[in-house]
């Protein structure tokens, strides 16, 4: 289990269950985790854990669904394996185990990504909050970072 920080500014802010650490169950895609989480209200889809990710995505698909429109100005190019692949942002609200997000950016592109609405960024996610995976257990962990310092953009451990 590796606790990931809040390294930046960034839109999302926790608006219910931010005071009290969450621990959600998830399943595998693969060997990848996966978590089930309700967009803008609607019933629930399963997105894709990736702590290596700088931002959560959806597909075009599950924004189609959500009836998400792409908005002018959005429209940016993302680097894929494979080269360049189109997208757009939105702005979402997210609801998973008691906890719900607001203003969360993600990006909207056509990924082959099949059975799946998307990836979920825990670090862009939950400001302020310490995330963990716990694959022994199969938990999601999230708790508030109360006492550990949050690095700004462009610090490291080594430069405090």
């Amino acid at each position: 289990m590796a606790p990931l920080l809040r390294s930046g500014p960034r839109l999302s802010r926790c608006v219910q269950g931010c005071d009290t650490a969450l621990s959600l169950p998830f399943s595998y895609a693969g060997s990848q985790p996966v978590v089930l989480v309700s967009i803008n209200g609607g019933d629930a889809v399963p997105l894709l854990v990736d702590t290596g990710a700088s931002g959560s995505l959806l597909t075009e698909e599950a924004a189609k669904a959500l009836g998400l429109e792409e908005r002018e100005h959005t429209s940016l190019q993302i680097s894929a394996t494979g080269g360049l692949i189109p997208s757009w942002r939105a702005i979402v609200t997210l609801e998973l185990g008691g906890t719900r997000l607001e203003d969360v950016q993600v990006l909207v592109a056509d990924l082959p990504i099949g059975g799946l609405a998307g990836i979920l960024s825990p670090q862009d996610a939950w400001p302020g909050h310490v995330v963990e995976l716990d694959f022994v257990n199969h938990e999601l962990r999230v708790a508030p970072a109360a006492g550990q310092p949050l690095l700004g953009p462009g610090e490291t451990p080594w430069t405090r």
